[in-house]
């Protein structure tokens, strides 16, 4: 997970571990990781620096061949803003990610899976909002009184 390095992460009021609240940072307009440039990471022969969310190699260059967002970032994909209707699998997603954003006292990833929970893409219909009325098509009607050819 090369953006845990780079992330900001909170301890729990509650003890036990460690959350990185992405989600409530980035819906309040902060950004949920430390600047470009910041050290991350020393692996015993180099440092590393975080490089747009990830922590990378001291050398790393961007090149047409390895550029920073084309590399695997283990990362939870799926909108993270408010569902347009509840499901019952809303509170297993959310346990989910609130897992995988979380660290035990140790530093140690909560989930260990390889692969981060998706959340489901809702249907677009979901998002439809009928705020109109169809108005039935009425007969022409002449006024009180009046006929044509009188």
């Amino acid at each position: 997970r090369m953006w845990m390095g780079c992330a900001v992460f909170c301890r729990r009021a509650s003890g036990g571990g460690f959350y990185a609240p992405r989600v409530e940072l980035n819906d309040a307009g902060k950004d949920p990781y430390f600047p470009d440039g910041t050290w991350c990471h020393n692996d015993g022969s180099q440092d590393y620096y975080c490089l747009q969310h990830h922590c990378l190699p001291e050398n790393f260059k961007m090149n047409a061949q390895w550029h920073i967002w084309e590399l695997p970032s283990e990362d939870v994909s799926g909108p993270f803003n408010a569902r347009a209707l509840s499901t019952p699998d809303d509170e297993a997603a959310a346990a989910a990610i609130r897992a995988y954003l979380s660290l035990d006292n140790a530093g140690v990833p909560l989930t260990r899976s390889a692969l981060p929970p998706q959340i489901p893409e809702e249907p677009e219909e979901n998002w439809e909002v009928v705020d109109y009325v169809d108005v039935p098509k009425q007969r022409k009607r002449s006024p009180r009184g009046y006929s044509p050819g009188t």
